[in-house]
């Protein structure tokens, strides 16, 4: 072979040698690294004692203030579920779903309340989404919460909407925006990174990247169930409201049946020795293993892997997870070995690997008030947490029986490790 055909022959190599792990990248884009392989989210041996039922032998954490915001009566709604804070500029906000009986029935529809001093006290409830009770839009299509972002003096509230005859196909997200939280606008599309409606439901835990991080603007993850069906996506933007610009992620997932196993996840991020953060992405896992299932991505939500079961138990239920601002994790659920949701715990970690440390929110037995009214889908305990943290606070929203909605407020000072 002459020198210039060798040299022809090499580039050409080289060339599809670059093609060649350019395809191997796309079919296997979020193949991990050793220490990646090596990462497996538990809770430590004896967190739990599982012969106490009622509190799994856990400690309420020092200062922990309920409130509640919402109770169920005869004449008004009695279901109400999916409750979600959001504290900005010193006003915590609190939606969640509500319908006269029943779980995502044809009648559900957004309520919110206000409170102004750290959750010590609430507004009435004030309707959401539909703005009114008159809004030709109740007869086609009814609501469920999707979660809040914010930025300066503008707050915006995200809520998911579904053809009442075409529940199973799935819903799509939207957004309405408020300066003052009273008046709000008419909902608008929450669009995708092309332009494009965006086809799914929203989850409602969206976080941010933590601030100061240097090279990379804000950036939002969260957690879409795409329709048609609710199969879960991994989404990012770096649009500051929310409203706009997401892109699916790249997770390995079966697309197959009406519904994917991964669904109704949340996030926390992890920092890494001598690397960049990395998200972790746990969810409730459908088949059943009461264990949540997580995957990691370290392209800031671009790319994930393939779910795996944790170590962490979960009675199969939405779950709420994030960080505090010196970065430790915290984990909220009902840690269980069976569909029981009668314990809310609070588990907290280090370095996003470990859990070795948990308090009791809300027990079972004499703690859990009877369910006063009977219903589709109302779960006898405590359901559905979602978490946000600010004005040295931890706040989570719950519901309790499916016909409370409470708040909790946990000083940030006592989840400091002794």
């Amino acid at each position: 072979m002459t020198p210039c055909r060798r040299h022809a022959f090499k580039g050409f190599a080289l060339k599809h040698l670059a093609s060649v792990l350019l395809v191997m990248y796309c079919i296997c884009p979020c193949a991990c690294t050793r220490e990646d392989e090596n990462f497996f989210p538990t809770v430590a041996k004896g967190l739990y004692d599982w012969e106490k039922v009622h509190d799994l032998g856990l400690q309420r954490p020092q200062g922990l203030h309920v409130s509640e915001v919402y109770t169920a009566q005869e004449g008004a709604e009695r279901y109400c579920n999916g409750a979600v804070p959001f504290l900005l500029g010193g006003t915590l906000y609190l939606m969640w779903q509500s319908s006269h009986e029943d779980e995502d029935s044809g009648d559900t529809h957004l309520m919110y309340a206000i409170s102004e001093d750290l959750g010590e006290s609430w507004s009435s409830p004030m309707r959401l989404c539909p703005q009114n009770e008159t809004s030709t839009e109740k007869d086609e299509y009814f609501y469920t919460s999707g979660g809040w972002a914010g930025k300066g003096d503008t707050i915006v509230a995200f809520v998911n909407r579904w053809k009442k005859d075409r529940q199973k196909e799935g819903g799509e997200a939207f957004f309405l925006e408020s300066s003052d939280g009273t008046l709000w606008s008419a909902p608008g599309p929450v669009l995708m990174g092309d332009g494009t409606p965006m086809k799914g439901v929203i989850e409602q835990d969206i976080h941010a990247l933590p601030s100061g991080r240097k090279g990379k603007g804000s950036l939002y993850v969260t957690g879409v169930h795409l329709s048609p069906g609710l199969h879960l996506c991994p989404v990012y933007t770096e649009d500051p409201s929310g409203r706009s610009g997401w892109k699916r992620g790249v997770f390995p997932s079966d697309e197959s049946g009406q519904q994917s196993r991964e669904m109704e996840p949340s996030f926390y991020y992890r920092r890494r020795a001598g690397k960049d953060i990395q998200w972790v992405m746990l969810s409730r896992d459908q088949h059943s293993s009461f264990r949540k299932l997580y995957s990691v991505s370290s392209d800031c939500g671009r790319t994930w892997s393939e779910s795996r079961e944790s170590g962490i138990p979960d009675s199969r239920s939405k779950q709420s997870c994030g960080n505090l601002p010196d970065g430790t994790v915290y984990s909220i659920g009902n840690p269980s070995t069976s569909k029981d949701r009668t314990v809310l715990a609070l588990a907290l970690s280090s370095d996003g690997t470990l859990f070795d440390r948990a308090f009791l929110l809300e027990g079972g037995g004499p703690s859990l008030p009877p369910r006063v009214y009977d219903g589709r889908a109302k779960t006898i305990g405590y359901s559905y947490p979602k978490a946000c943290v600010g004005g040295g606070y931890l706040f989570v929203g719950y519901s309790v029986n499916k016909e409370r909605i409470r708040v909790g407020r946990i000083p940030l000072r006592s989840l400091v490790r002794q």
